[in-house]
Parts: structure tokens; C-alpha cells; sequence
């Protein structure tokens, strides 16, 4: 499952704020990125799947959120952690 734009001359682009397979993500509301509880290191979305009829991506230690609260994470963000 992709976001996609269209772009003018039949191109088509991913939305910024799309979430894709391998991204890195925060939390919109407090703007923290998601990490495991144990390690503190920031989890990878592995699959996005549909879960209580919403959108959703499951994390590597198998844990998921609804798509509706998170952005991608800019490779900036992660470089403060």
C-alpha cells in the first residue's frame, strides 16, 4: 500500500508524508520517534497492514500503530537520537 501523487506529464511521485515499508516514524501529537521500550532504539516499520478498520504499520518487535497519528521520520530527526 503506497501514497502516490500525481505530478503533471503522467509521473507519479510519493506524497512527502507518506509511510512506506522500512521508514522510520514519530508521533504527530508529542513528536517523539517510535522506539522499542527495552533497547531505545527506533523501530522500523516492517508491514502496513488494516487493523480495527484503520490503517496501521507493525513494527520489528511486532508492536503496531494507526497510521493516522505519525509522520515519517527525516533522516535529520534521526541523527539526534
Amino acid at each position: 500500500m503506497s501514497f502516490l501523487i500525481f505530478v503533471g506529464m503522467g509521473e507519479w511521485m510519493d506524497s512527502k508524508n507518506a509511510i512506506n515499508i522500512g521508514d522510520y516514524v514519530y508521533y504527530k501529537d508529542s513528536g517523539q520517534i517510535v522506539c522499542d521500550n527495552d533497547t531505545k532504539l527506533p523501530l522500523k516499520v516492517i508491514k502496513l497492514v488494516f487493523y480495527f478498520e484503520k490503517d496501521s504499520v507493525l513494527y520489528e518487535n511486532g508492536e503496531w500503530d494507526f497510521i493516522e497519528g505519525l509522520e515519517r521520520a527525516s533522516p535529520l530527526l534521526l541523527e539526534l537520537i
